[in-house]
């Protein structure tokens, strides 16, 4: 049985209608939305009831106490309900992520994790308490808004990512978690169960799931390596000067070297079919990539699975995101006839 899709909108308490941006599937079987409006600054968070959207209370949530504090001091760029949030302060100097409390410690001491490359400029941390953690700003801008701008800019940007990348899987990181080739299976079948059945072809997404997972576990895994773990071009910034940051190290992990690049790979293929990076560019970045997979031993056959699996795994995320979902139904169409 088909389930309810998350709607595009959702009308607030003042009858005014906020366009749903992005939507996850929660653990208790329900999902929970993030909105904005053009009036307000702040991001909003909501949960699905039955076939419609409740919205939480603006810049507030009862199992986020101190996001409204940091509401009133800044503009909420994050909210998902319950789970984190992320202000930019007025001055833009800083950011503040709110998570529940007693996890911020944890956030705060795996955010730069020690040997990291140089090259990687990473957030300091301002200070922390129970439930949140001040991060100074990064220059630049991230790749993701370089390669849709005009200019070749671009060009700079990810040729300084291709090069400084070939020095992460070699890092002496201080990193303890590991997520090895089953990890990642169990993730990409907890997606495809989760996305399979807002839509048709059901069975099929479940297979091919399931045949990615087979692969992963049952081929010749690479030694692990540090890894960023949730690498795209969102997460990387730029700036003539100051050169790369890193953003979001908190998910960094012991993993194939694969993983990353793969996974940049699959989203240079996912933003030019969303209209937010030209093809010809899309071509050359991925040269720049595989060369840099070839220059650390990455196993040709383990990049390309990656690459599906994180080409799988973005369709089902996007599957409950309305701006962007007759995309990942094509992009999904496109992986169930490999």
């Amino acid at each position: 049985m088909t389930a309810l899709l998350v709607p595009a909108t959702a009308e607030d308490e003042h009858d005014r209608t906020w366009i749903i941006r992005r939507a996850w599937p929660d653990k208790e079987g329900g999902v929970t939305v993030e909105a904005v409006h053009p009036a307000e600054r702040h991001a909003r968070a909501g949960r699905m009831v039955g076939g419609a959207v409740e919205l939480g209370p603006l810049g507030a949530d009862r199992r986020l106490p101190a996001l409204a504090e940091a509401a009133r001091s800044g503009t909420v760029l994050v909210h998902r309900l319950g789970r984190r949030a992320v202000v930019r302060e007025h001055d833009g100097g800083a950011y503040r992520k709110i998570v529940r409390a007693g996890r911020a410690a944890e956030l705060a001491a795996s955010s730069a994790p020690e040997g990291w490359p140089a090259a990687f400029t990473l957030a300091a941390v301002l200070e922390a308490d129970e439930q949140s953690v001040r991060f100074a700003a990064l220059p630049g801008r991230t790749l993701r808004t370089i390669g849709a701008a005009e200019g070749d800019e671009w060009i700079a940007a990810w040729r300084a990512l291709a090069e400084a990348w070939a020095d992460v899987p070699g890092a002496p990181a201080s990193i303890g978690a590991e997520h090895g080739p089953e990890r990642e299976a169990a993730v990409l079948l907890a997606w495809a169960r989760m996305a399979a059945p807002l839509g048709p072809h059901a069975p099929a997404l479940l297979r091919r799931a399931e045949r990615l997972a087979e692969r992963l576990q049952d081929g010749t895994a690479q030694p692990l390596r540090p890894a960023h773990r949730d690498l795209h071009d969102g997460q990387v910034l730029w700036h003539p000067r100051h050169g790369l940051g890193l953003l979001d190290l908190d998910t960094a992990a012991s993993a194939e070297p694969a993983l990353d690049l793969g996974n940049l790979l699959a989203h240079l293929d996912w933003r030019v079919r969303q209209g937010g990076l030209r093809a010809l560019r899309a071509a050359r970045i991925r040269s720049m990539l595989q060369r840099t997979a070839a220059a650390v031993d990455v196993d040709p056959e383990r990049l390309r699975l990656a690459e599906r699996v994180a080409a799988l795994r973005i369709a089902c995320v996007h599957r409950f995101r309305p701006p962007s979902r007759a995309a990942a139904e094509r992009l999904l169409l496109d992986e169930l006839a490999r």
